[in-house]
Parts: C-alpha cells; sequence; structure tokens
C-alpha cells in the first residue's frame, strides 16, 4: 500500500527474528504486541506503528499505521484451536464454552490485555467465517503483489 520494497527474511520464529531486530541484523520487524511490548518497554525496539484499525489500551502512544499515513491499511493477528474434521458437535461446543471460559477470566485476560492482545473468543461458526475472511483478503494482497508459493 506504500509502494516500499523490502526484503522478507524469513526466520524460524518470532525469536530468532526479535533477536536480528534488536541487534541490528535487521531493519525491522512485524510482529504481534504480546510478543513485542516488553522489548519496546525495555527500549531495545522503538515501536513505529500498530497494524490494527485502533491504538492499544496497552500501549496508547503507539499510533496505528492510519494515523502514520497509511489510510486503508488493517491487519489484526488472531489465534485459533483446530481439531481434526467431524468432531462430534457436543464435544466441539464443550470444549469451545470451556476455551471461552478460561480466556474470559479474570487472571488470563488481564494478562493479554496488558500485553496489548484483545480476549475474543466466539463460536466455530464465527471463526470460521474470520478465516474465510482472511483467505479472501490474503487472496488478493498475494495475487497484487505477485507472491507465488515456493
Amino acid at each position: 500500500m506504500t509502494g516500499i520494497d523490502l526484503l522478507h527474511v524469513p526466520y524460524k520464529g518470532g525469536g530468532p527474528a526479535m533477536t536480528a531486530a534488536m541487534g541490528g541484523q535487521t531493519q525491522l520487524i512485524v510482529s504481534t504486541s504480546i510478543g513485542l511490548l516488553p522489548h519496546v518497554r525495555a527500549g531495545r525496539l522503538r515501536a513505529i506503528a500498530l497494524t490494527s484499525a485502533r491504538r492499544s489500551a496497552a500501549a496508547p502512544d503507539i499510533p496505528t499505521f492510519a494515523e502514520s499515513g497509511v489510510p486503508g491499511y488493517e491487519h489484526e493477528p488472531w489465534n485459533g484451536m483446530f481439531g481434526p474434521a467431524g468432531i462430534p458437535k457436543p464435544v466441539l461446543a464443550k470444549v469451545n464454552a470451556e476455551v471461552a471460559r478460561i480466556l474470559h477470566s479474570p487472571e488470563v485476560k488481564n494478562v493479554f490485555e496488558r500485553n496489548g492482545a484483545d480476549v475474543v473468543g466466539g463460536t466455530p461458526e464465527q471463526f470460521g467465517a474470520v478465516l474465510k475472511a482472511e483467505i479472501a483478503k490474503w487472496t488478493k494482497v498475494a495475487k497484487a503483489a505477485g507472491i507465488r508459493p515456493e
């Protein structure tokens, strides 16, 4: 969206990528707030912008990409649970309810929010809709950028 040319440097995980950014081997890193905020707070990394549509309550001084001059840019990182196809609906419902209960417990929710992550949760159907939208979004981006699987 900005037209800048960046070289993607693949790492085997976020830890090595953060180490490279903190050590000056790479010029920037795009990762989750929950992984980066401790290093920003300690002064080892400098936050440039958030990829979310709104500022984080955990770091209200960091602007969004849209506020930084890239209107329309938005990417919300997410995590989800997956299992084999054909899980019986009662089992799926029980697992989903238990995970939601734990995620929304004050202790767990506080840890996530303090580190810049929002606890959302939802039904398997809602998560399926998120996946469908993400696939469509990133397929369009890959085609526009000429990205092909290797």
